[in-house]
């Protein structure tokens, strides 16, 4: 059973001075999370969509259009994601990358684990600091 929630996001809408995003958000049972952005529903194309799981610490997907990109809207969500996950007491983030973005090290993140294979699978981590 997922729980729905959608607000107006206005720190976005700031950043990207376009009409403000809407978020709409799921919760899934195990702690599943998925966060969509929208500028608008009726394209039903999300600007942003992150899926990830507060009892973990994983950020399973982390996707964003591209038109969107290198504008900090990124780092926002991450930051804001980052920030519940601490609120739930995780002890760090990570996630499995293909290859080594750059945007993960622009946030900070640490290289863990790399398998050299055709995708050149990269592990990022992040300790966060619960109190």
């Amino acid at each position: 059973m997922f729980k729905f929630f959608s607000f107006l996001l206005s720190s976005t809408r700031k950043q990207l001075k376009t009409t403000s995003l809407r978020l709409h958000k799921s919760v899934g049972e195990d702690k599943e999370i998925n966060r969509f952005y929208y500028k608008n529903y009726k394209n039903n194309n999300p600007i942003v969509h992150v899926h990830y799981n507060l009892r973990t610490g994983e950020i399973k997907s982390f996707r964003i259009q591209e038109d969107y990109r290198n504008k900090t809207l990124g780092s926002q969500v991450l930051a804001d994601v980052m920030s519940e996950m601490k609120e739930n007491k995780c002890d760090r983030v990570y996630l499995i990358s293909h290859g080594k973005h750059p945007f993960w090290n622009k946030n900070q993140f640490n290289i863990g684990t790399v398998w050299n294979n055709e995708n050149d699978t990269v592990l990022f981590y992040k300790p966060l600091c619960v109190s």
